[in-house]
């Protein structure tokens, strides 16, 4: 029997069998989502003089979160906050462990897309709801400033942006 903690209650799948295919997607693709974040780190703070550990810290859980939302939506449009956008652009400018943590997480490479002159106010509402339906709460104030997207044939949400080669 699998307990799963969580700030509200504890949630047991032998109560709650329906919720068990649910809560096992969920912890698998938490487990796929993860890589070392030290050079992203280094990266982040040595060019972001205004930046702090509090902030780089809150950026890189959001930034797996986004990570995530891109692996359990494939087909969404997704879109990333700044503070993520920031950590995704550090993330792939360490391109070797960028493409093999892509490759690990997502079976191929995880492109961008900065969604120059596309709307954005569908695809922000689309990612704010996956977001509170995937984790269970709303996201934070960080998540209202939506300046890059992932999406159907080009983006980090999308099944063929995934190939096995960078590009």
């Amino acid at each position: 029997m699998k307990v799963i903690e969580c700030k509200w209650k504890h949630f047991s799948s032998a109560h709650c069998p329906h919720l068990q295919p649910f809560l096992e997607t969920s912890m698998h693709t938490a487990q796929m989502v993860t890589f070392n974040p030290s050079r992203i780190q280094s990266l982040t703070l040595s060019r972001n003089p205004g930046w702090n550990q509090a902030r780089f810290d809150a950026a890189l859980k959001e930034y797996r979160r986004f990570l995530l939302l891109c692996k359990q939506y494939p087909e969404a449009k997704i879109m990333a906050p700044s503070d993520v956008d920031e950590l995704w652009h550090m993330h792939m400018l360490d391109s070797v462990n960028y493409t093999d943590d892509c490759q690990r997480i997502f079976g191929g490479y995880l492109h961008h897309d900065p969604c120059i002159d596309e709307p954005n106010a569908t695809n922000t509402q689309e990612t704010l709801n996956l977001y509170e339906t995937f984790f269970g709460e709303k996201p934070g104030r960080e998540w209202t400033d939506m300046l890059t997207c992932a999406g159907p044939g080009k983006g980090c949400g999308s099944i063929s942006a995934l190939s096995t080669q960078a590009h």
